[in-house]
């Protein structure tokens, strides 16, 4: 199987519109829900969230800016609620070792439209 050679993934720091594509699930080394967010050129980036929701939590927090309504003993399913909504969010360069990369500042992932209290958002 041949490969193609693909141009590096390079985003610029700022603030950033485009949609979520994608959630994912890894528990290795720790249990997160990651989204694969893509901008307006088509270039991704990824975001990473412990996969524990409640109002204090990362994810919880990030549920309740998309207008998703935290109740303690509800189940919730980031996949089925997010994929597809368009965000707004921050990206800087960070360095590890000789290499650069791209992080999303997790807190600043937000709907690129506020939510309005009667968008009828379902959860799981």
């Amino acid at each position: 199987m041949e490969l193609p050679c693909k141009p590096v993934n390079k985003i610029t720091d700022g603030v950033h519109t485009g949609h979520i594509k994608e959630v994912s699930f890894r528990s290795e080394p720790y249990e997160y829900t990651d989204l694969l967010l893509v901008l307006a050129d088509e270039s991704t980036c990824k975001a990473g969230y412990p996969s524990i929701v409640m109002e204090e939590s990362k994810l919880g927090r990030l549920l309740m800016r998309m207008g998703v309504p935290i109740k303690v003993g509800q189940n919730y399913d980031p996949e089925k609620l997010l994929v597809g909504r368009q965000v707004t969010f921050q990206t800087t360069t960070e360095a590890k070792g000789d290499k650069s990369f791209t992080k999303v500042l997790t807190e600043s992932v937000a709907p690129a439209i506020p939510p309005k209290a009667d968008d009828g958002i379902a959860v799981a």
